[in-house]
């Protein structure tokens, strides 16, 4: 097993935008990881969002939840992407987050593959858009928020992070030639 260390170091957004489009190029040139990998990390990170009771860190709990989703995404891109292999099943603290989740693999799975570079070009534009106003958002609605709030929207914040990352990885491992 790898660990990421500096891919789920907390930065904001739009830095770790661009060290998330460094990590898809080193992608291509290193072994693929462990299938668990993602998995573990979604475990854990959803684990870990199920048990925060106030939001005094707002923006480091965002940050947090936008590196492991690009991170989880990336990963389970190449699964899908370069491996054609599915993504493993995981343990989620709700069945919501789960199904979420869920739901964007099958359209990445699905949807995207069918689509040119240019449509998943402005697909990924959207979805860095939403990316990048997350962490505002979030000081906003989460200051004073209760605990179940603050956990349901940075499941939210993960999962908008975790379709980029498979959207992502559509765009950088679809069209190249093998």
């Amino acid at each position: 097993m790898r660990s990421f260390p500096e891919q789920l170091t907390p930065l904001p957004a739009f830095q770790a935008l661009e060290r998330f489009q460094e990590f898809l190029e080193q992608l291509k040139t290193v072994p693929p990881p462990e299938p668990e990998e993602s998995r573990q990390l979604k475990e854990q990170w959803l684990a870990q969002a199920a048990t925060l009771e106030s939001g005094s860190e707002i923006s480091l709990v965002t940050r947090q939840a936008q590196a492991a989703g690009l991170l989880c995404g990336a990963l389970d891109g190449l699964r899908l992407y370069v491996e054609s292999k599915e993504v493993l099943d995981f343990v989620a603290p709700s069945s919501s987050w789960k199904d979420a989740l869920a739901e964007l693999t099958e359209v990445a799975d699905q949807y995207w593959r069918g689509l040119d570079i240019e449509s998943l070009h402005q697909q990924s534009v959207y979805a860095r858009q939403e990316n990048l106003k997350t962490e505002s958002e979030n000081l906003t609605a989460l200051a004073g928020a209760d605990a179940s709030k603050l956990r349901n929207q940075l499941s939210e914040t993960f999962r908008i992070a975790y379709g980029m990352g498979l959207l992502d990885s559509a765009r950088a491992y679809l069209f190249i030639k093998r």
